[in-house]
């Protein structure tokens, strides 16, 4: 996506990414700090196997329920008409009528930022905090099937390929999210001259790509010790061709679905993404009956999947198993 002038294009990269990159930054230099993907241990083997990450659409997500509570809150703003009055004419003062575009997505057509969104689910730990995993994660993935939390190499997936951001989740009440709605508005009145000078088209195209990424990134507060963290792919706003390549359809819970593909390890034109070993610092298997063997079968798709440290990188998260009544 090109602008008019550098200046106005780095005013819209900050607006759209300088918070993201910021929280990014925090998270990397953070030794203490960990991210860990919770998965089955079914799946697991299938990503070493398969060689591949899915991203699937938000509202195939476990907790698509969250993202209605961020349209609810995001709904909430707009009605009010002082609110919505200030942040229209925000919008007009940097392109004339530009709000009556923007409306059209906040008033008919929010589910489009659900089915514009495909999502990979992480988790931030704390490294000793953490250290066996977090139970209610354990739970939330056990289900009658054996979990599995892999420690990703923190800068293996801070800067991926193909239009692919990592962006921190927030846990906002309503104020803290109409807050965050205001940040836009005050970053557009700020810098009105400008926006002004950029084609409409992609003006609106970032406002929307910021509002996209609120919504796509906001969960009840209740979910706060959760402190999740998201690799995102918005095939609206950032296209990526090499993605689109990989785009499918599947059935993971019985209900067909389109996901995309991350290939791991292997190149897409000149771009390419981290190798099994660069991506996984650890492997912890969740509560089961049968322990070792999960761990034995765990590691030696890591050693087919050429794992430098594959008979040292699987442990028990060491919480007694549980027999569901």
């Amino acid at each position: 996506m090109t602008v008019a002038n550098d200046d106005v294009g780095l005013r819209l990269e900050s607006l759209l990414w300088s918070r993201v990159k910021e929280q990014n930054r925090r998270i990397l230099k953070n030794k203490s700090k960990i991210l860990v993907h919770y998965t089955s241990s079914s799946t697991l083997l299938n990503i070493l196997q398969r060689q591949e990450v899915w991203m699937r659409n938000a509202r195939g997500m476990n907790d698509f329920s969250e993202i209605r509570y961020a349209r609810k809150l995001f709904l909430s703003y707009f009605l009010d008409q002082n609110r919505r009055a200030v942040f229209a004419k925000a919008c007009n003062d940097c392109h004339k009528n530009s709000f009556v575009s923007l409306s059209n997505f906040f008033d008919g057509n929010i589910s489009y930022v659900e089915n514009q969104t495909y999502i990979t689910c992480l988790s931030i730990h704390d490294k000793k905090k953490d250290a066996g995993g977090r139970l209610s994660m354990w739970r939330g993935y056990g289900g009658g099937a054996v979990a599995a939390a892999v420690v990703i190499k923190k800068h293996s997936v801070m800067n991926l390929p193909f239009g692919i951001i990592g962006v921190k989740v927030e846990y906002p009440d309503e104020k803290g999210f109409f807050e965050s709605i205001d940040e836009i508005k005050d970053y557009l009145i700020m810098h009105k001259n400008a926006f002004s000078s950029v084609p409409a088209d992609i003006f609106i195209k970032f406002i929307v790509a910021k509002l996209q990424i609120i919504l796509s990134t906001t969960k009840h507060p209740g979910f706060r010790e959760e402190e999740e963290w998201r690799l995102l792919y918005m095939p609206n706003m950032f296209k990526s061709d090499p993605l689109e390549a990989l785009k499918a359809q599947a059935a993971p819970k019985g209900i067909p679905e389109t996901i995309y593909k991350i290939p791991i390890g292997k190149a897409l034109g000149p771009q390419a993404v981290a190798t099994v070993d660069e991506l996984v610092e650890q492997v912890i298997i969740g509560p089961c009956a049968e322990v070792d063997l999960a761990i034995l079968a765990i590691k030696d798709a890591l050693n087919e999947a050429k794992h430098r440290r594959w008979d040292k990188v699987v442990r028990s998260c060491g919480i007694p198993y549980r027999e569901r009544i």
